[in-house]
């Protein structure tokens, strides 16, 4: 692999890349990080924080290895979409943060580090209907991320600022062109939902029980030669 000339592309993001993004992104929508004042999505259930192209739900109930009848506080789970179409629908709450709010729980209370904290499982995003190769097809030039590295050091979690090394392949002419390293994919995560101009119709799932598939952003900042 080789870098490319630094500057902003159209990226494609693969689908394990992006169930790690998507990960950091919806610890946002945990209650408790709205009630500490810490999370990006403050004060906007309702509103619109993503494309339109974006629907994100939680499916506990779905017969898989990640499915789960009650929370670990013994609160009935239930399906839910958290994004739909770009608009923030819910937080996820445990019994101590919906007391808070004078909500109910959404049956998100999760056992953690000797307490009880809020999870989330078996997120779903809904794919898109264009093949991979349809949705690569009008980009001139961009870039297809494959890898990331030093995600978890590279996130700010207040601001939502992230750089991390990636890997991939350049996009020349709507094909996957030569291979790329030692190159840096960096942008903002909330921006980054904003921008998605269109999902793949193959989906998989990870082990961090997100189901997403690959997306495509408008542009992001690839820091190369």
């Amino acid at each position: 692999g080789t870098q490319c000339p630094s500057g902003k592309y159209p990226t494609v993001i693969h689908s394990d890349c992006m169930a790690d993004l998507l990960g950091y992104f919806l610890e946002s929508a945990s209650s408790d990080e709205v009630q500490r004042q810490s999370s990006l999505l403050i004060g906007k259930l309702g509103q619109k924080i993503a494309s339109s192209k974006l629907t994100i739900e939680e499916k506990p109930l779905t017969k898989n290895i990640f499915f789960s009848y009650f929370d670990d506080e013994g609160v009935a789970t239930q399906n839910k979409v958290i994004v739909k179409k770009g608009v923030l629908q819910t937080y996820f709450y445990n019994l101590e943060t919906a007391k808070k709010d004078g909500v109910k729980s959404t049956g998100n209370g999760s056992w953690a580090g000797g307490k009880i904290g809020i999870g989330f499982s078996n997120i779903f995003v809904k794919p898109g209907k264009q093949s991979f190769e349809e949705l690569i097809a009008p980009i001139e030039k961009g870039v297809y991320i494959t890898e990331l590295a030093g995600l978890m050091t590279g996130m700010n979690p207040r601001s939502g600022d992230f750089s991390c090394q990636a890997q991939g392949f350049m996009i020349e002419n709507g094909k996957l062109t030569k291979p790329l390293n030692l190159i840096t994919l960096s942008g903002n995560v909330l921006q980054m939902f904003k921008d998605v101009k269109g999902l793949s119709n193959r989906s998989v799932t990870y082990i961090n029980s997100i189901t997403c598939p690959d997306v495509y952003i408008k542009k992001m900042s690839i820091g190369g030669k």
